[in-house]
């Protein structure tokens, strides 16, 4: 990845067009729905691949799968569900692989590992619980190593589930009371303790970050939602005046990412060229799926390669 980049770099400086380091149209985009008022993207990997959950048209909450270029010939494809009429997809390796949480025909809700191609044999796999009625992935690596969080008897653990679902498939608790939202390559995870203080997991520590107070003039509480393979975090905090907005974390520089219009954005997922992916109310206060795409210069390209 990083000749790649420093590749890219070359070109840029030379005066041209290098897809690598520069998305196309810059900034925060709305991707539209399954055909309902409202969608959340939720994930997105290296290749611009997006997943999330819609509302359709005839009501209901469905996972998605979103290929293809915003305004060009970008498509949404519905992945189903598990049994009932609700599911969301959280996260996106670079092979395809999506997970997610969907509700099952007993209308609990369950982690699901999705795989295959939408309309031509793809399917969700249940990946089970740490012994209670539920379970909720949230995201998965390029190694298929999969977070998130599931209830054991009366209280909810991290889980790391490694393996293939019904093959030996394994769900692991990695912390008591915490939620593992994102893994990258080398294994750390960016999470929340008890839904309140952004935290990393790494080396099998969780550090909770309960003294980042003071960003971006006003935060009052945030969270880390996704981590790349650079250490780039994305994530949201609550302002003093209870609005959430999605932010990037990068090299110690916060940056505030904007909305769609609205007064609110989450963004819940980075991949390794710097793109966010996300919801935020618009102008008509419905919540939209959104990517935003980096302003990529040789100064940006230059802090994700010199550490």
């Amino acid at each position: 990845m990083k000749r790649k980049i420093i590749i890219c770099l070359i070109v840029l400086l030379a005066g041209s067009l290098c897809l690598m380091v520069a998305p196309v149209s810059a900034g925060i985009i709305d991707i539209g729905t399954l055909g309902g008022a409202a969608s959340e993207a939720r994930a997105i990997n290296d290749s611009g691949q997006i997943v999330g959950n819609s509302q359709t048209s005839g009501g209901q909450t469905h996972a998605f799968l979103y290929v293809g270029v915003p305004g060009a010939n970008g498509q949404m494809h519905d992945l189903g569900t598990m049994g009932r009429d609700t599911s969301s997809a959280s996260g996106i390796n670079q092979s395809g692989q999506i997970v997610g949480t969907a509700t099952t025909a007993l209308g609990m809700s369950h982690a699901f590992l999705y795989t295959g191609i939408p309309g031509a044999g793809g399917q969700m796999h249940d990946l089970g619980t740490l012994g209670g009625n539920f379970s909720y992935a949230f995201g998965i690596n390029n190694y298929g190593e999969i977070v998130g969080y599931s209830e054991k008897t009366d209280i909810y653990d991290a889980f790391l589930y490694t393996g293939v679902p019904g093959a030996g498939g394994k769900m692991t608790s990695i912390g008591y009371m915490y939620i593992a939202l994102d893994i990258n390559d080398s294994g750390q995870i960016a999470g929340t303790n008890n839904w309140y203080y952004a935290s990393i997991y790494s080396g099998g520590v969780w550090t909770d970050l309960s003294s980042s107070v003071g960003w971006l003039g006003g935060w009052v509480q945030g969270r880390y939602t996704a981590i790349n393979d650079y250490g780039q975090l994305a994530g949201y905090y609550r302002d003093s005046n209870d609005y959430f907005h999605a932010f990037l974390s990068s090299k110690g520089s916060i940056t505030n990412l904007g909305t769609l219009g609205g007064n609110k954005s989450l963004a819940l997922d980075i991949n390794n060229r710097g793109q966010i992916v996300g919801y935020s109310k618009n102008v008509a206060d419905n919540y939209h799926a959104f990517l935003y795409n980096p302003i990529w210069s040789p100064a940006v390209v230059s802090l994700l390669l010199f550490e």
